[in-house]
């Protein structure tokens, strides 16, 4: 039987990437799926799908169709399984107002800190300075780190900016000390001299693309495969029960994955 599989699209400047990320790297829920770590650049994937309203987000709608089907199968819910005739709604008109004052950013760094919690994530309880960052160069140089590098590097990024804290700039001169230190001078010399050359910057984009190609419109974004073939995407660190679910993992004894239930 097939080891279930999972791709993990992320960007270091998204917290719930990291705790995402953390998660499958030391969480035994996971310890005998075979995981692949790609790099995407944000930025690029909320552009293209023109990320405002959830209703008119590309591919969001869809999503969110599907999750509702989901949930409402995982939790023994009735629901209607086609699109209610008039949806949506006018009600948007009505809460335009109130919507337009929410503050969200307020609403992510509680969210980031709670599920670090559940999860079992070391994370810097502050704003790091100059948050939020430009990713693209360091994006485009963690492309050119061989796959099984990665992580090493990984693990060196999201400690520096979200376990301690540290401004983590796009300038290579920043950077470039937490690549060497993960990986030896000579292959993070190597990644950023080929940061710089169209394959690897055309690499960044064809990744961010195929994300968005199969759905993404955010991060953390998974594409998994269970041990039958089947293939599912899952968003959010709030749905990694249900990756563990589809691809038939134990989570009973974390205490995390209860949370999400």
């Amino acid at each position: 039987m097939a080891a279930p599989k999972i791709n993990l699209y992320l960007d270091v400047v998204s917290p719930f990437a990291y705790i995402a990320y953390y998660v499958t790297r030391h969480s035994p829920v996971f310890a005998n799926c075979e995981i692949t770590y790609t790099p995407v650049f944000l930025g690029g994937i909320l552009k293209a799908c023109n990320n405002t309203s959830p209703l008119f987000v590309k591919n969001k709608s869809k999503w969110t169709n599907t999750e509702r089907l989901r949930w409402s199968k995982f939790l023994n819910v009735p629901i209607y399984p086609g699109i209610p005739k008039g949806f949506p709604i006018l009600t948007m008109n009505v809460c335009q107002s109130y919507y337009r004052k929410l503050d969200k950013s307020k609403w992510t760094n509680t969210e980031r800190l709670r599920w670090s919690k559940f999860l079992n994530v070391p994370i810097y309880p502050g704003i790091p300075k100059g948050f939020p960052i430009l990713t693209m160069n360091i994006q485009r140089a963690l492309c050119a780190i061989p796959a099984e590098q990665l992580p090493a590097c990984l693990d060196a990024l999201y400690k520096e900016l979200w376990v301690e804290g540290n401004p983590l700039l796009n300038d290579p001169e920043t950077f470039m000390p937490i690549l060497e230190a993960a990986v030896g001078k000579e292959m993070a010399a190597n990644a950023l001299e080929q940061s710089n050359t169209q394959p690897i910057k055309d690499q960044l984009i064809a990744n961010s693309d195929k994300a968005v190609e199969i759905g993404a419109f955010g991060i953390p974004w998974f594409e998994c495969t269970n041990s039958s073939g089947e293939t599912e995407c899952f968003w959010g660190v709030d749905r990694m029960a249900q990756v563990a679910a589809f691809l038939g993992l134990e989570t009973t004894a974390e205490q995390g994955f209860r949370a999400m239930m």
